[in-house]
């Protein structure tokens, strides 16, 4: 409610503030002109009040990624063409449970880091993003990005690539997937003297020790080693070790000194009692003297 009065020309000015409107609205102006000695007159104007809706744009990098990597989602929120800031953003996706909320900065500008679910087909997730602001009629927008399963590749070190019967051999697995090491992958070892199989670490790698099978000449083992997990396709190959027979040791084993004592011993005792029932007899004849 304002009140002026007219100038020279016959004209007043004013100046009316829209209010905030959340849908296109009318407004009604209600003009009433008085002055002593003239009929008073009102007149109605009109002024249409549309409301402030917020722009909001969604960008994801990249928009193709596998299982378990991080991606980066950007909202963009303006009016006019012009940065909002402070608006209130919240961000949902279709598949997996990423749901968080953020405010725009200075350049109206709020960033997520969207951990991709782990797929094993090619599969679509859509972003859904919803901006607000007093003052301003909520927006909502979407992107989609596509999520492929990642490739599991198999690094192995076997050490020593020839051994001993009996002795130690380590077999150090690495577990990778674009040269990044991959947590928890299941990892399998199938060979003719038994089978493995325990988890990655968080640098993907895992170790298996074992001794080296018995053998009596030199003996080639196939290893078979696999690494799968949820999200990715498997890796595996086929490995070899080679065994040797140890080395024989010098002079007798001990087994064979106990089993000649053993012998010797129930010689002495048969010995022994054949003298004791006089079945063998000892004597001695003096030589006669001349």
């Amino acid at each position: 409610s304002q009140i002026e009065t007219t100038d020279s020309y016959g004209q007043a000015f004013f100046v009316y503030q829209a209010p905030t409107v959340y849908e296109e609205t009318v407004a009604v102006l209600n003009i009433t002109v008085s002055k002593d000695g003239y009929s008073d007159v009102t007149l109605q104007s009109t002024v249409t009040i549309e409301p402030k809706v917020l722009t909001i744009e969604v960008e994801t990098r990249p928009e193709t990624a596998i299982s378990e990597s991080t991606i980066n989602v950007s909202i963009h929120v303006t009016f006019n063409g012009q940065p909002v800031s402070g608006a209130d953003v919240q961000v949902t996706s279709s598949f997996g449970n990423f749901s968080a909320i953020g405010i725009t900065d200075s350049n109206g500008i709020c960033t997520f880091t969207f951990t991709a679910p782990p797929v094993n087909q090619e599969t679509n997730v859509t972003i859904f993003a919803n901006a607000s602001k007093i003052g301003y009629v909520s927006s909502s927008s979407s992107t989609t990005i596509t999520l492929k399963p990642g490739i599991l590749e198999l690094g192995v070190d076997i050490n020593p690539i020839t051994a001993i019967s009996g002795e130690n051999v380590t077999i150090i697995v690495h577990v990778k997937c674009s040269d990044i090491g991959v947590q928890n992958a299941l990892v399998t070892l199938v060979s003719d003297f038994g089978n493995l199989s325990q988890y990655t670490n968080s640098s993907g790698l895992c170790v298996f020790s074992f001794a080296a099978p018995q053998v009596t000449s030199q003996t080639t083992f196939s290893l078979v080693i696999t690494a799968s997990k949820d999200g990715y396709l498997d890796a595996s190959g086929t490995f070899y070790l080679d065994v040797v027979p140890a080395a024989p040791q010098a002079g007798f084993p001990l087994t064979t000194f106990m089993i000649i004592a053993v012998i010797i011993l129930i010689i002495i005792l048969i010995i022994a009692l054949l003298f004791k029932f006089k079945v063998i007899e000892v004597s001695w004849e003096k030589e006669a003297e001349t």
